[in-house]
């Protein structure tokens, strides 16, 4: 994203400051006008708390809304707490996954690393296992979750910077799968209209949005949700959607009439309004 800034918002120069071990990010921010972020999901509350202690605009949420959507647990409370439905899910640590045992299908994943990285679906005891240990490798909780039936799909969510969320296009994450078990552990990179009924659709957007503000979010937010009959459960928020010109995120608000260039322009827009 940070290649098409010049261009969509009239940027002067724009650098990328790799937040690689060991450096010091202050001195490589400091003077800037706008900071865009592109790092891991876990990432963002300490990058927004230190842009906040450096007076920068930023183009994300705040750190609190940060940290809320970066872990599972968190997240799952707060949107319970605001009246939402959620996929149910429970977060252990290594004593406490020891004594789960299998019962039905369930997803796990880091509970404090949103993204791809370290899901897994367990259909069996020995499965189970395996995606415990490779979640908790990962992060020192995991979060495992029901799999409940229903079309999967992820819908991105943007606030313009004037109060009106912008959705993308619905990305079914599975098509053709017939049960729940069988979707994969995270959504892949291949866009997939979900051909949703307008009653449909808009129960997904309704619900994307609600999660958004629940969490207090800003700039570009994928939400996960499933249609379970005529309930939206909300299930994984992935606050760092990667933002590459030809990647999923971006096809999915080009299908729904937000061109890239323009979405640059949103992001930076509410940033600094």
């Amino acid at each position: 994203m940070a290649e098409a800034l010049p261009d969509a918002c009239g940027v002067v120069e724009c650098r990328v400051v790799e937040a690689t071990a060991g450096t010091r990010l202050a001195p490589g921010l400091a003077g800037a006008g706008l900071v865009v972020p592109s790092v891991p999901g876990e990432l963002l509350a300490p990058l927004a708390a230190l842009c906040e202690w450096l007076e920068i605009p930023y183009a994300g949420a705040s750190p609190r809304a940060s940290t809320l959507a970066a872990d599972a647990e968190l997240a799952a409370l707060a949107l319970d707490r605001a009246g939402l439905d959620v996929v149910p899910g429970l977060a252990v640590d290594a004593a406490g996954a020891a004594g789960l045992d299998y019962l039905d299908p369930v997803r796990i994943r880091p509970a404090g690393r949103p993204g791809p990285f370290g899901r897994s679906i367990a259909t069996t005891r020995a499965s189970l296992r395996d995606g415990l240990h490779l979640a908790l490798a990962l992060d020192e909780r995991a979060y495992v979750e029901e799999i409940p039936q229903g079309m999967a799909v992820m819908v991105p969510v943007l606030d313009d910077g004037t109060g009106n969320l912008l959705t993308g296009a619905v990305h079914e994450i599975a098509p053709g799968t017939l049960f729940a078990a069988d979707r994969p552990a995270a959504p892949g990179d291949d866009w997939h209209d979900a051909h949703l009924s307008p009653t449909d659709g808009a129960s997904v957007r309704r619900a994307a949005r609600a999660a958004y503000r629940a969490l207090g979010m800003r700039g570009v937010v994928s939400v996960e949700i499933i249609l379970d009959g005529r309930r939206a459960l909300i299930g994984a928020i992935d606050p760092a959607p990667a933002q590459r010109p030809h990647g999923l995120t971006a096809r999915q608000f080009a299908a729904s009439g937000t061109a890239y260039p323009q979405l640059v322009a949103a992001v930076a827009h509410a940033a600094r309004g």
